[in-house]
């Protein structure tokens, strides 16, 4: 929490040294989509577990949301922040006897497993060049990352949650193909010899409105999420695919 203290830390001073005299913008993005994975492999302990496939398992598309408020002090600086939920259910049987968490689970058994990565951010944004037709971002991030994997066999239950700070580095970067017409990319990513995060998105938005007061755009367009940890305690590494659709609206 200390860490995460100083980044906050950060985040203020940032705002402080900002012109009074510029008119401040609040805006918010609302996304949903339908998201799976190619990718999710658990191994509890990290040292000693049976290693998970969860890909193996029979799994349905999912329903995802994320909200991502933003504060724009002026046309270089913005403070942003997001609240993305994620949690995939699975069923499937083990094909050997599995040790997780310091559970046994018999294979050829109905299993059901879950997997939960819900992200908390809040993020200091620099505008590199606005106003062209070409735009860059740059920025860090503060993530609180909530998350769980469990495995469930009739009675038997076993989950290992996890309750972390992750700091990720922010690049963004916009092109306008008309006035209207934008193509966006934007990532949030770091990575460690203890594992990676990676959040990217790469969108086409459109403006509907436009205006010196007022903007409402929509986008549509695919997100990955990919990254994990490998450490004595925890292995777990996925890879989540979204076709998403969003809506951005700004005050």
């Amino acid at each position: 929490m200390k860490k995460l203290s100083n980044v906050l830390n950060v985040f203020v001073f940032s705002l402080v040294l900002v012109s009074a005299d510029v008119r401040a913008q609040f805006s918010t993005s609302i996304e949903i989509g339908v998201a799976g994975f190619s990718r999710n492999d658990a191994r509890i302990p990290g040292n000693s577990g049976t290693n998970i496939d969860f890909s193996n398992f029979d799994r349905s598309p999912k329903f995802v949301y994320r909200i991502m408020p933003s504060y724009k002090f002026s046309k270089h600086h913005e403070v942003r922040g997001l609240w993305a939920p994620l949690v995939f259910d699975v069923n499937g049987r083990f094909s050997e006897l599995t040790n997780f968490n310091g559970q046994a689970f018999a294979a050829n058994v109905d299993t059901a497993g879950s997997y939960k990565f819900n992200s908390y951010r809040l993020g200091y944004i620099y505008h590199v060049n606005p106003g062209s037709s070409s735009r860059w971002r740059l920025g860090i991030v503060a993530k609180i990352r909530d998350a769980y994997v469990s495995v469930t066999q009739g009675s038997t239950v076993s989950k290992k949650a996890n309750i972390g700070f992750v700091p990720l580095i922010h690049l963004g970067f916009e092109n306008d193909f008309s006035e209207n017409l934008i193509l966006n990319f934007d990532v949030d990513a770091l990575g460690a010899s203890q594992g990676r995060a990676i959040d990217a998105l790469v969108a086409l938005r459109y403006k509907l409105t436009h205006s010196s007061t007022q903007n409402l755009n929509v986008y549509i367009g695919y997100r990955t999420i990919e990254g994990g940890a490998n450490v004595e305690e925890v292995y777990n590494f996925a890879w989540i695919h979204q076709g998403v659709l969003g809506l951005d609206v700004a005050l």
